[in-house]
């Protein structure tokens, strides 16, 4: 956050955990994606749940790693939910972006017989991108809520300058 006129803005940095974020779920979006092309239509989709399940939990490992690193204080409700959806959304996106792209791969006039129901092989993203969004959304409020209410960082004190808070942790560790 940056002050500007004595009100705090935000600002989107790209972090090394960004990094991470957006490497391992690209891959697992290829994958995800791709299963489309090599497996059955009910595999294809355990595979791509599968691989969402593991994005949100990258997702939620970068956002407390990056809430310990920025010592986050309890609190800070605002910095929070910033950080929490800035850093679980993009990685969701980048997944289903690489997902839909491989899944583009598979034949799309194939069509099995699913519990009664005609089924393409190929995915409908559109029908898929508001659940998986609606997830993303909700692991990013419960992580940051739950951190903000549980931080190891006590909340600032107006009578303590921030020399003194250091000088106090650098004791503690």
């Amino acid at each position: 956050m940056t002050k500007l006129n004595g009100e705090q803005s935000w600002k989107f940095q790209l972090t090394w955990m960004h990094l991470v974020g957006f490497g391992v779920s690209s891959v697992l979006g290829v994958l995800a994606g791709s299963s489309f092309v090599w497996a059955n239509p009910r595999q294809a989709w355990s595979v791509v749940l599968a691989g969402f399940l593991w994005t949100l939990i990258v997702a939620v490992a970068t956002t407390i790693v990056r809430y310990v690193r920025e010592r986050l204080r309890r609190g800070e409700w605002t910095r929070g939910l910033l950080v929490s959806f800035e850093m679980a959304l993009p990685p969701v996106t980048i997944y289903m972006i690489a997902a839909g792209l491989m899944s583009m791969l598979a034949p799309e006039t194939e069509t099995m017989l699913v519990s009664g129901v005609m089924m393409s092989a190929r995915p409908d993203w559109l029908m898929v991108v508001p659940v998986f969004y609606a997830a993303a959304l909700a692991a990013a409020l419960v992580i940051g809520l739950l951190y903000i209410l549980t931080s190891p960082y006590a909340a600032h004190l107006a009578g303590k300058s921030s020399s003194d808070d250091q000088q106090t942790h650098k004791r503690r560790w």
